[in-house]
């Protein structure tokens, strides 16, 4: 926050002050005459303490304590604004404090697969490996263990609505809602979870294209295997041939042998030797390998012959893809809809369905997502849809009816721009001032930004165990706290806001550390390459012992420079 902005809030503040103790003892007692819909309300200045022409935003009041209140109570509110420099972007405004661990001493071991935010920042854990488990873990902003809630269905997508703190679960293809409390309002099967005769005609003919393709396949993967054994059979021929033109080793003859005996002709053919014969016994293998992996797939062929596949064959893959199908990645709700993100009927691709809050009717509004490993986050606030849509890297806002707004986002193995690792970012929540958190599997990375993809900050890395999978996150309603999702180990990562001096410190740091790699891109612009770059220079160019005194002297240099003259 700048100088003239925390000025300006403290003066807010000091009226605020100045106008409560001007404030008449038996302010609460005080009963209006005038009526809040008539309008003398919504015309006379208004002097007590309350007044219900302030509530409806109609009093024209300049001395009015209660908007002076409100204003008091606004300066509370974080403040958001992007970062002002680099190194000031970069540098993390959260780091990783506790573990709340969903296995905990005195409960059953679960699985834990994702988790939510309540409205007074508790954390629901949903857990559960199938739906006879099926349960939400409830602990308080501290992560410390409330109690538990029994579900209907194995836990895999949570989330609580803004405007009455419900709460929406989906599993094994039903959607369940809860009041805040946990009791349930409602359990019933999702509307994505009903095929039609149109979809489950095209899912049988895509499972019978796959199972007919499939020998077709195998075939390919076999001649692939043969061109692999014969490339292998040059080899090992051309090194026996090598192998056959050296001298016979002379008796006696020993590898280790040192001085002027190891540099004989006799010494280095026995080196020689040695090592094409090592060579040839791992190509010898590598064949061997490839040979019985090929009669394998030949016998699989085989097997399959040209006829169609079997009903069973048939029948055994559509109940695979429907699982597959009915499974929800991600669920969200606003007023009286619900959005979830689950597998496209047909095909490999993700949809966003709009559902009614009662569970009675829904509709496919967004399709041809791209996603991987199951993974496929949908949050939903006033400013529409926010879909983080893994494996084309970006964020993507639609509205309510599933029209594209905005898009951001690209892949990046450096810097904090774009989104690192494999397919990210993974997953999307809401923070402050509508703005958008992004989380990364792989680096834990959480970044925030505005709601139309200014990046904002870099708030934190969590420490995970990598790979492509769900890594959710929660941010408390102030800013000040952030959670993120370990999967692997059954845990929350809980992160707090770095204290302002201690962080403006680090800021200092990392732009006194930009300064000086500008300063040696500088140098090496001007034909003075830096260290690093030399010693790799000498090494690539010198004999080992006239190199080694070189580096010396080279590392040496700088540390003479930096001691002051006498």
């Amino acid at each position: 926050m700048s100088r003239i902005t925390q000025l300006f809030f403290a003066g807010f503040a000091m009226l605020a002050i100045v106008v409560w103790a001007a404030m008449p003892a038996n302010a609460e007692e005080v009963t209006l005459e005038v009526e809040a819909d008539s309008p003398a309300a919504a015309e006379a200045p208004c002097t007590e303490a309350k007044c219900p022409a302030c509530e409806d935003g109609t009093c024209t009041g300049e001395d009015c304590p209660l908007k002076a209140t409100t204003v008091a109570a606004s300066s509370d509110k974080p403040v958001i604004s992007a970062a002002e420099s680099e190194a000031e972007l970069g540098t993390p405004t959260h780091r990783q404090v506790k573990i709340i661990k969903a296995n905990q001493e005195g409960l059953s071991n679960t699985k834990l697969n994702c988790f939510c935010m309540t409205l007074d920042g508790r954390i629901l854990a949903g857990c559960g490996s199938s739906k006879d488990n099926g349960e939400i873990r409830v602990f308080n902003s501290d992560g410390d263990y409330v109690e538990t809630w029994s579900t209907p269905v194995k836990v895999e997508a949570i989330n609580v609505r803004a405007n009455d703190g419900h709460v929406f679960v989906a599993g094994d293809g039903r959607l369940v809602q809860l009041d805040d409390t946990g009791s349930l309002i409602a359990d019933k099967p999702s509307p994505h979870a009903s095929v039609s005769k149109e979809q489950a005609a095209k899912m049988r003919q895509a499972v019978i294209d796959q199972l007919t393709s499939r020998v077709k396949l195998y075939q390919q993967q076999a001649k692939i295997y043969d061109q692999q054994i014969e490339l292998i059979g040059a080899q090992v021929e051309k090194l026996q041939t090598k192998l056959d033109e050296l001298p016979a080793a002379e008796e006696g003859t020993d590898e280790a042998a040192e001085g002027e005996e190891a540099d004989s002709e006799s010494a280095v053919a026995s080196r020689t030797r040695a090592m094409f014969e090592k060579q040839l016994t791992q190509l010898e293998r590598s064949k061997g390998s490839l040979e019985r992996t090929k009669e394998l797939w030949n016998k699989r062929i085989e097997q399959l012959g040209d006829a169609e596949p079997s009903e069973e064959d048939i029948q055994r893959q559509i109940e695979s893809q429907v699982s597959r199908k009915l499974a929800v990645a991600s669920i969200s709700a606003v007023d009286d809809q619900v959005y979830i993100a689950c597998s496209a009927a047909v095909g490999y691709g993700y949809s966003v369905w709009a559902i009614s809050d009662d569970f009675a009717s829904g509709e496919e509004i967004i399709g041809d997502l791209r996603g991987c490993c199951g993974q496929m986050d949908v949050q939903v606030n006033d400013h529409g849809i926010y879909v983080a849509e893994n494996s084309r890297d970006r964020v993507v806002c639609f509205d309510h009816k599933g029209e594209e707004v905005t898009h951001w986002g690209h892949s990046a193995r450096e810097g904090i721009r774009g989104f690192g690792s494999c397919c990210n970012p993974m997953n999307v929540a809401f923070g402050p001032e509508h703005t958008v958190y992004t989380a990364e599997s792989g680096t834990g990375r959480i970044k925030q930004y505005t709601s139309d993809g200014q990046l904002l900050q870099v708030v934190g890395s969590a420490d995970l165990v990598p790979g492509c999978k769900k890594v959710s996150i929660g941010v408390s309603s102030d800013g000040n706290r952030v959670f993120m999702l370990d999967i692997t180990r059954d845990h929350i990562v809980m992160m707090d806001r770095i204290p302002a001096e201690e962080r403006k410190q680090m800021v200092a740091k990392a732009q006194a550390d930009d300064n000086a790699a500008n300063s040696d891109d500088t140098d090496e612009a001007a034909g003075e390459k830096p260290v690093a770059d030399k010693v790799t220079q000498l090494k690539a160019s010198q004999p080992i012992r006239v190199r080694a005194a070189a580096i010396r002297a080279i590392q040496v240099q700088p540390a003479i420079k930096a001691v002051p003259a006498q």
